[in-house]
């Protein structure tokens, strides 16, 4: 029995999903609507079928589609930085780590986003557009061969891994009691390094012993399921 992960990427522009007050903090940003969802495919391998003219033939009996998991983020994000190849990595494995999506994710799949978010990009450089919104869907596919007894074992505890419950890889409450809680100033122009948005005195940032800033409740996330700094890999004790 195994979990087989076909990923899938999905982009449009919808203005439903732009917020009322629209004050991006560049001159020109995408709003992104950021989703990763999980769905089981079952389908049992074992069977014969009779066609009309008398003979038998093995037949696969699919199952319907099962969400087992969806997340979602939403921000403003600088569109210059999806003009570069290199900026578009940057964001889209910031994303993938941010969303804990630990399936092989096919090197197309980047193209395809980089290609699609570099021409809205350009296109909103050439008409003078100051926000873009943009909805960004992971989909990812588990196809899986039915077993009695093992199907409903496995996927409650895929279930449970992909949401970040009963992970021994996170940090106790004691850990994160003792973290730095400092006061930013309302013009920083430093950048959070989980959601990419500007750390300010507006929303509440921790810095860990290595000196690396978050906003709180990224990093409070991240620790759910992680032990150590995004960024240099420091070990919280």
């Amino acid at each position: 029995m195994s979990l087989l992960p076909v990923v899938k990427v999905y982009l449009r522009e919808d203005e439903s999903i732009l917020p009322a007050k629209q004050t991006p903090p560049w001159p020109k940003a995408f709003f992104i609507h950021f989703s990763v969802g999980r769905f089981v495919n079952v389908y049992h391998s074992e069977g014969l079928i009779q066609n009309p003219v008398g003979e038998t033939a093995n037949f696969c009996l699919c199952f319907e589609p099962v969400e087992v998991g969806s997340l979602y983020n939403t921000f403003y994000h600088p569109m210059e930085e999806f003009i570069s190849r290199d900026g578009a990595a940057k964001f889209f494995r910031g994303m993938l780590a941010f969303f804990h999506v630990k399936e092989s994710v096919d090197q197309s799949i980047f193209d395809n986003f980089f290609s699609i978010t570099r021409s809205l990009a350009a296109d909103a450089r050439a008409y003078d557009r100051k926000i873009v919104p943009l909805v960004v869907e992971i989909i990812i596919d588990l196809w899986e061969e039915f077993h009695p007894g093992i199907f409903e074992i496995s996927i409650p505890n895929y279930v449970a891994e992909i949401m970040g419950k009963g992970s021994e890889n996170g940090v106790c409450c004691s850990s994160l009691q003792v973290l730095k809680r400092p006061k930013l100033d309302s013009g920083s122009e430093e950048q959070c390094p989980i959601c990419f948005e500007i750390l300010d005195g507006e929303q509440q940032a921790l810095q860990l012993p290595c000196s690396h800033l978050y906003h709180s409740h990224c990093i409070l996330k991240w620790f759910g399921n992680n032990s150590s700094c995004p960024l240099c890999r420091y070990l919280m004790e």
